[in-house]
């Protein structure tokens, strides 16, 4: 206390100097901001655990998963007539036309990069008339030695299979619309002709009954569409690139895509097509969330600047606090800018504690100077007794949430890390500007009008006899000069209210119970939860583009994720090639596996590049496969193979297509192959089923996990599902820890200084025990109202602390002053609660407010933050006033028995009331 008191008169001495230093440091680190990254990096929240190096190790020396672009097909009646598959074929042929093109890669399903229903439903009618075509022609031809010599049905029917992966725009128009198609036929003197009726869509189930990339149509058709059906309402066109493109690359070529969706669409009546890409989808949450964040921050500006009207009454006090909270917002990304900081979701929660805590300072040393100048002290002795009495306060709340929140520099996520130093600054600035900027300019102000001899004070209406009546009285009856006993404070009605606190503190055993009750119950809420990670959480209301990929999640079971079975050491080893099968037979035990998408590895390239039936179908492999691992042509791997037989397919892989060996397939610099990842397609329903991902994705790489230790070094399942789910546990861990910890230091320096300045022990332990409640209430008011614990929310404990710590050590600091002064306790709780919750009352009234306005943001983690934080302050500003009272009172009985029967100390016992009434 006596070094902020001499930090108290320096700022009289020179308050110039003092204003001009903070505007000079704020406009420094002003300047940094431009440092700060504001693009939402998910790398900031990467750790260094096995499952997260693993996924890195992944995309580093095989390859990110490839990027997709996808049109969202809506129809008023069906996407599988006629209409909506033409204009998907018109679609996919402006994008070959188009600059587009240059951005699509090939993938297993589509050698063109391009996946769509109209594909899937052309190949399955070519496919049915082919194979009926083949009988017919085989049958008709038996007793043609000439051609039976050279063409059976199996060869005929690779033939005409070879031909519907090539086929023209013209040709699949033919299959669809009713045409012929000619197929070169290697025996025949002409070409054969398979003739196609007019698609029928109730002809579909037909066609899809015996078609084998029929499947396909579950992954790009909505879930009103199952297979044996002819009925979808939506469809997916989606286009494979090239993975990680420049995002103004991708933004361009997703516009230019909805260019092309839209021409398209002009002519066809009731369809709807929409581009969804990262960054259209980015753009339109940016610009909807841009426009509706700056009505609702004016709304809260106008709300927080209308509840400081009515707690400060004084336009400059407005001004003064509310420029402070603003340069202290820039000191804290000015400081993130300078240390090279990302930002992430959590980030979001700053300034929140800056604006909590700040005005919450600002408040109270107001209110505090205030109350020294109607004791009828000058400019100067009033604004060093404010700085030296509640600015002590302040420091114990400061220092108690800084180490709190520097805790999380222990964390695993470098976003924790982030997140701890980011508050801890906003909490360091908001204390330095609020004890010297603004007592500064309120000096220079108050000093010339002081010159001037005009009033530093609106006067009050008092009773002539009796200014604060009731404690006047009590201190008279005490013993007490008048100029010691308290003045008014704050605001009269309010006062009135909050001294019902001390009224429940009298009448313990009721308070105690309502508090066990209402904590039992948020803890049954609490337990209730758990941390979620959804994407859709973070796509805004009423924007199309976002309602679309909501669709798109919730309508289909489509994938874009990927879980990946590492497998790192001598993967050339038979078993380990026979262990690939194994995999992915457990992986389509999985019920978050998708089936429809092609399960990637070296075994599965290898299967594709020897099997007739696929597009990438070569000659030449298919006799080294039947040569190496086949040779009784069973489709299974003979159980004889030996090293030289799986390096000869690995090399033959490499030969044919390295680029997409080296995605699945890893050799050192002598050759020698010493990894191979399994890419599986996996779906999280948005992170709905992200448990069940990682028990999935577990259980399909334990046949590998059965081979580690021998030929193998090691076997991670891992993928950015599984990734994520363990930076979620991370930051919910990181937040209990950071919780604890600070309970546990806050504990202790409160006990050490309470107990050097007040000698009161257990004073600390007092203040922090309603703290506890508080978060059981507010986790439990999450669960009740159903706001979700994500990566934004789950900071909320940490912020309860912040502020919840603030809360009690003002009331608890000023208790002890008051009984000081007036050496009754009833009496000096109620002044305490009284001064004091006055304060509180417009600290929370303030960021109540602004955060409940927040509620109303259209991107929902915002508004569900806005929601939890004014629940949570709410609920600190109740228990500080109503509930740590009862607390106090009970601290102070307890001691003062204690001194009594241990110390021998001759204490009157507590009365009921404080005698008097609240002006």
């Amino acid at each position: 206390m006596k070094a902020l008191e001499i930090y108290g008169r320096a700022i009289n001495r020179a308050p110039w100097a003092f204003v001009i230093g903070i505007l000079v440091i704020t406009g420094i680190l002003g300047f940094f901001i431009q440092n700060f990254e504001m693009g939402s990096d998910e790398e900031a929240f990467a750790l260094n655990d096995e499952v997260s190096q693993a996924d890195r190790r992944v995309r580093e020396e095989y390859g990110s998963q490839s990027g997709q672009l996808t049109v969202l097909f809506r129809s008023d009646e069906n996407v599988l007539n006629p209409g909506p598959l033409n204009a998907m074929l018109d679609l996919e042929e402006a994008v070959k036309r188009s600059d587009v093109q240059d951005m699509i890669i090939p993938s297993p399903n589509d050698p063109d990069g391009i996946l769509s229903p109209a594909e899937i439903v052309i190949q399955s009618i070519y496919y049915n008339i082919s194979l009926k075509t083949s009988r017919m022609f085989i049958g008709d031809t038996d007793d043609n030695t000439s051609i039976s010599s050279c063409l059976d049905n199996e060869k005929l029917m690779n033939t005409f299979i070879a031909k519907g992966y090539s086929l023209t725009m013209e040709e699949k128009r033919a299959v669809v619309n009713g045409g012929v198609i000619l197929v070169e036929i290697e025996c025949l003197p002409s070409p054969l002709e398979l003739v196609f009726p007019v698609y029928d869509p109730s002809q579909l189930p037909g066609y899809t009954r015996d078609a084998p990339m029929a499947k396909g149509l579950e992954f790009l058709l909505s879930r009103d569409y199952r297979t044996g059906s002819s009925t979808a309402g939506s469809a997916l066109f989606i286009l494979v690139t090239e993975p990680d493109l420049d995002p103004d690359k991708a933004l361009e070529v997703e516009e230019k895509l909805q260019s092309l969706a839209d021409t398209v669409e002009e002519d066809h009546e009731d369809l709807r097509m929409l581009a969804i890409g990262d960054e259209i989808v980015s753009k339109a949450i940016n610009e909807a969330s841009g426009s509706s964040m700056m009505v609702l921050g004016t709304m809260a500006l106008v709300a927080i600047i209308l509840v400081l009207v009515f707690v400060f009454r004084s336009a400059f006090e407005i001004v003064v606090n509310v420029a402070a909270l603003f340069m202290a917002i820039i000191w804290v990304f000015g400081v993130g800018g300078i240390l090279g900081f990302e930002n992430n979701p959590s980030i979001t929660t700053v300034p929140v504690l800056v604006i909590g805590l700040g005005i919450d300072y600002g408040i109270h040393m107001t209110l505090r100077y205030r109350e020294e100048l109607r004791k009828g002290k000058n400019v100067l002795e009033a604004s060093t007794a404010a700085e030296a009495s509640v600015g002590f306060a302040i420091l114990l709340a400061t220092v108690t949430t800084l180490v709190g929140f520097l805790s999380n520099v222990s964390a695993g996520s470098e976003g924790i890390r982030v997140f701890g130093i980011l508050n801890a600054t906003g909490i360091f600035s908001a204390f330095v500007i609020m004890i010297t900027f603004v007592p500064a300019a309120r000096v220079l102000r108050d000093r010339r009008r002081e010159r001037l001899g005009r009033p530093l004070l609106r006067e009050r209406k008092t009773r002539k006899d009796n200014p604060w009546g009731w404690t006047r009285k009590r201190a008279s009856s005490l013993g007490m000069a008048e100029d010691a006993a308290p003045v008014p404070s704050g605001i009269g009605g309010i006062n009135k209210v909050l001294s019902y606190g001390t009224k429940l503190a009298v009448r313990p055993i009721w308070v105690i119970l309502a508090v066990i009750f209402l904590t039992g119950i948020g803890i049954y809420g609490a337990v209730q939860l758990e941390p979620t990670f959804d994407f859709r959480d973070f796509l805004p209301d009423g924007v199309e583009v976002s309602e679309a990929s909501k669709s798109i999640v919730s309508d289909f079971d489509f994938s874009s994720e990927e879980g990946y079975v590492l497998v790192e050491g001598d993967v050339s080893s038979p078993d380990v090639f026979r262990a690939m099968d194994d995999v992915k037979r457990n992986a389509m035990e999985g019920k978050t596996i998708v089936s429809s998408e092609p399960i990637s590895s070296p075994m599965e390239m290898a299967r594709d590049l020897s099997s007739p039936a696929s597009p990438s179908f070569q000659s030449d492999f298919n006799t080294l496969w039947h040569s190496n691992i086949d040779r009784d042509f069973d489709d299974m791997v003979d159980p004889d193979i030996g090293w030289q037989n799986v390096t000869a397919v690995y090399d033959a892989l490499f030969l044919l297509d390295p680029e997409r060996a080296s995605r699945v397939l890893r050799k050192d610099t002598n050759d020698n192959y010493v990894g191979l990842v399994i890419r599986i397609p996996v779906n999280t329903r948005a992170g709905e089923l992200a448990d069940e991902v990682v028990e999935d994705m577990i259980h399909a790489s334990q046949p590998m996990e059965e081979l580690d230790g021998g030929e193998l070094d090691r076997v991670t399942a891992t993928g950015n599902p599984l990734v994520q789910k363990v930076i979620l546990d991370d930051i919910s861990s990181s937040q209990a820890r950071s919780v604890i910890i600070t309970f546990a230091v806050s504990l202790v320096i409160l006990t050490v200084v309470f107990m050097l300045t007040k000698r009161a022990l257990f004073l600390g332990l007092v203040t922090l025990l309603p703290l506890i409640m508080v978060i059981a209430w507010t986790l439990g008011g999450m669960y009740f109202f159903d706001i979700p614990l994500n990566v934004v929310t789950v900071t909320i404990s940490a912020i309860t602390v912040g502020l919840g710590i603030d809360y009690g050590v003002h009331i608890s600091s000023r208790f002890m002053e008051d009984l000081d002064r007036i050496k009754d306790g009833i009496c000096a709780l109620t002044v305490a609660v009284s001064h004091t919750g006055s304060a509180l009352f417009g600290s929370a009234l303030t960021t109540v407010i602004g955060f409940a306005i927040l509620s109303f943001a259209i991107i929902p983690p915002l508004a569900q933050f806005g929601q939890v934080t004014a629940l949570s302050v709410m609920f600190a500003f109740l228990a500080s006033v109503f509930v740590l009272p009862t607390f106090l009172l009970l601290w102070l009985k307890g001691n003062q028995w204690y001194r009594r029967k241990f110390r021998g100390e001759d204490i009157p016992d507590l009365e009921k009331e404080c005698k008097g009434s609240i002006p």
